[in-house]
């Protein structure tokens, strides 16, 4: 059975309102300072992502895995707590031309553990969707080049421009409802248009999405607006 109900730190901040209050800890500032570690351990490669913790397990993915080819790919651990051990992984390769431009392959937000769900964003611009238990793949929808399966149309590469910056995600998921809201983009790089998308939970397909870059200067956006600069096919279709 899967994390209906969650507890603990099981999405970015603990909680759909990302209000990073916690609740129901025995650490005050008396016994501090008689935290001690449990386990030390190491995965194969840098941790940038802020674990989800629920359930009696840790979910944290690594930015750069060394078990991938080149360590051009990412990996998601589920430890447990009690024990140190990892009793599940997901690992995903990916072409060294489809890292971010810091040179990541891997993912950096705080996975969403819920409805018996793991649901991360990475840096090859793919949202995962996993099984809780296992870490087996549920669904994936790119969100960097169209994905007609998942009704997802954008094709969020440098506005069309080749052998430029790449979108990635980096945004950690919030789910409620049966819906998965996540922003995607790079706004670091001009070039790049950025987006907040609506996903259904169960099929991973886009529900809505909404453009950030005004496509008319000090106009916003209505919503589902691709602009022709990274519809799919180009300058089609005007809405999903």
């Amino acid at each position: 059975m899967g994390t209906t109900n969650p507890t603990g730190w099981w999405m970015y901040h603990g909680d759909p309102q990302h209000s990073g209050v916690v609740s129901g800890s025995s650490i005050t500032s008396k016994n501090v300072g008689t935290l001690k570690v449990l386990h030390d351990l190491h995965l194969g490669g840098p941790v940038l992502s802020v674990p989800a913790v629920t359930g009696g397990y840790v979910y944290v993915g690594l930015a750069n895995n060394r078990s991938s080819p080149g360590a051009n790919g990412g990996l998601l651990c589920k430890i447990n707590l009690e024990t140190g051990q990892t009793e599940a992984t997901f690992q995903w390769n990916i072409n060294p031309d489809e890292r971010d431009s810091h040179g990541f392959t891997g993912m950096g937000c705080t996975p969403a553990v819920i409805d018996g769900k793991v649901i991360f964003s990475a840096f090859n611009g793919v949202i995962y969707c996993l099984d809780e238990k296992t870490l087996t793949l549920l669904w994936a929808t790119n969100l960097r080049y169209p994905d007609p399966a998942h009704n997802q149309w954008v094709d969020n590469f440098s506005n069309g421009t080749p052998n430029t910056a790449l979108a990635e995600g980096w945004s950690s998921p919030l789910v409620a409802n049966g819906k998965v809201y996540v922003g995607f983009g790079e706004g670091e790089n001009p070039t790049l248009f950025g987006w907040v998308y609506c996903l259904d939970e169960n099929t991973g397909n886009v529900v809505w999405l909404y453009c950030t870059v005004p496509v008319t200067t000090g106009v916003p956006n209505p919503p589902n607006l691709i602009p022709p600069a990274a519809a799919f096919p180009a300058g089609s279709p005007p809405d999903v």
